[in-house]
């Protein structure tokens, strides 16, 4: 190698080097901007998983007095606004869509007079989108033959649509039920004259 092209070769390297360093520097601070946003995410990721647990949480306190003293499950009677207007219910012998056809159905339904619902323990947050409770439930239906609904009980999940910025975010999007008897007992009973 002669001494002009280690002269070269030194003159490159010394211009380049300006050149990485920079590049290195731009590198080095995307990479903080990067972990910056990052933190900035998880951070408002827990506390948009904070504030669902807590509207959760606000949700059962509602629910609890919708079922425990408003009797919903037999009066139609509870709180509109923590329920998505097209929410889904579901028991083992029904499956409506939508708040209003549901309580039209509740209401036609049971004698409010003479039905009841009691919680047997307490409402639970499972999770920020999850909320469960078990109850009993007898009572009579308006029918006709005045059939009489023996106790049963029934397990409950409500379902909360996260916070996603839709409309609906934090209502209640369905309601699941099963029950200690089947859907084919239950409709036996419907036809079984009371007393």
């Amino acid at each position: 190698m002669t001494t002009t092209t280690i002269a070269r070769a030194a003159s490159t390297a010394a211009r380049a080097a300006p050149r990485e360093r920079a590049t290195r520097r731009r590198l080095v601070a995307g990479v903080a901007l990067v972990a910056t946003r990052v933190r900035r995410d998880d951070a408002s990721a827990r506390e948009s998983a904070a504030s669902d647990l807590t509207r959760a949480e606000e949700i059962v306190a509602t629910l609890r007095e919708d079922v425990a003293t408003r009797q919903y499950f037999v009066t139609g009677e509870l709180t509109e606004a923590i329920f998505a207007s097209d929410c889904r219910f579901v028991d083992p012998t029904t499956d409506v869509r939508g708040l209003e056809r549901y309580l039209r159905a509740v209401r036609a339904l049971f004698d409010e007079r003479r039905s009841s619902v009691r919680l047997i323990g307490d409402l639970r947050v499972v999770d920020a989108t999850t909320i469960e409770g078990d109850y009993a439930a007898e009572g009579y239906l308006k029918l006709p033959w005045n059939p009489r609904v023996p106790r049963y009980e029934g397990h409950i999940t409500w379902k909360l649509r996260p916070n996603d910025g839709s409309a609906d975010a934090g209502l209640i999007v369905e309601q699941r039920q099963t029950w200690s008897i089947s859907g084919g007992e239950a409709l036996r009973e419907t036809f079984t004259p009371g007393r």
